[in-house]
């Protein structure tokens, strides 16, 4: 087997730097994109050689975290540990934080380097924007006189709000049926019969991303209070019913996940974050330096996990 073209990564403990987990969980996710990683190290590794020459920092950055799981050096990992510092001394500074905050970050660093990268042959948008940024058309319709406008957003992440409800558990198919719904808008008036009272819009997805991120957004921005609710969801994730298939026809809509963030505290910027990861069809509890296979120990999503399920990370099929 080529190890250059089949790169087999393997989850690796993580030491902790001053409540550095938040940061820890988001490596491991990404970590789990093999074919994301495997482009990478087809452009910057070859013969066993690093090719790194006019390359910015951060995207060096990522390619020694790459190495770090890939070829188990620590030499890359000490390296990596340094410029993220010196990267993202704003967001790692010995205080927890959001992990979701620093992957926004993060991936609009990668972004906005890897473009002008001459290493990487994509002419027109980032691999980074390739792998990870999505479609989706937001359409507003006036009930009054039929007016109706559509326009075409890119996203990064789709945030999943919780709905009022009184039972304990809730699935993920109603946290998506709550966010493609139909809302009212307030404060618009219909440029066509200026109406202002029956103005509706809902988005619909146009294309989605090699990965996906999902947001399960769990904290009040009133109360700052954390929503324990049990999420209940399965390996796979059908985007069908979401879909607007009158501007994209084919499209793969079944996802699979691979990645798992859960937050243990009340707060963002409080607790614990830890991670489950799916690599080579195996799951793994990633803690740190704790790294455990999870049908050995029978770790794997209890309810107490699915109360503090905070971000899933999918793949296309």
């Amino acid at each position: 087997m080529n190890v250059i073209t089949e790169p087999q990564f393997t989850p690796m403990p993580l030491y902790n730097f001053n409540n550095s987990c938040f940061a820890n969980v988001i490596i491991q996710a990404l970590i789990s994109c093999k074919l994301f990683n495997k482009i990478i190290l087809q452009n910057y590794y070859k013969n066993q050689t690093l090719q790194l020459t006019g390359v910015p920092k951060i995207i060096q950055c990522y390619i020694f975290l790459i190495l770090c799981f890939f070829l188990k050096e620590t030499k890359y990992f000490l390296f990596m540990v340094k410029n993220l510092k010196q990267l993202f001394k704003q967001i790692i500074n010995g205080k927890q934080q959001d992990c979701h905050e620093f992957l926004i970050i993060l991936m609009n660093y990668l972004n906005e380097n890897m473009f002008f990268c001459k290493n990487v042959n994509i002419k027109k948008t980032s691999i980074v924007q390739e792998f990870f940024y999505g479609q989706m058309l937001c359409t507003t319709i006036c009930q009054n006189c039929s007016w109706r406008n559509n326009k075409q957003e890119i996203f990064q992440e789709i945030i999943l709000n919780i709905p009022n409800t009184t039972n304990n558990k809730i699935d993920l198919t109603n946290l998506f049926d709550y966010y493609f719904q139909k809302n009212q808008i307030k404060n618009f008036d219909c440029p066509q019969c200026q109406n202002n009272d029956k103005i509706n819009n809902f988005y619909s997805l146009v294309k989605l991303p090699h990965y996906l991120f999902v947001i399960i957004n769990r904290f009040s921005h009133t109360t700052k209070k954390k929503n324990n609710i049990i999420l209940e969801f399965g390996p796979e994730f059908n985007f069908t019913n979401y879909f607007n298939f009158k501007i994209h026809t084919l499209q793969e809509t079944i996802f699979k996940l691979i990645s798992i963030i859960i937050h243990s505290g009340q707060t963002t910027n409080s607790g614990h974050y830890y991670s489950f990861n799916k690599i080579q069809n195996i799951w793994y509890k990633c803690d740190d330096t704790s790294i455990q296979n999870c049908v050995q120990t029978k770790t794997f999503l209890q309810n107490y996990h699915r109360q503090n399920v905070y971000l899933l990370l999918y793949e296309k099929n």
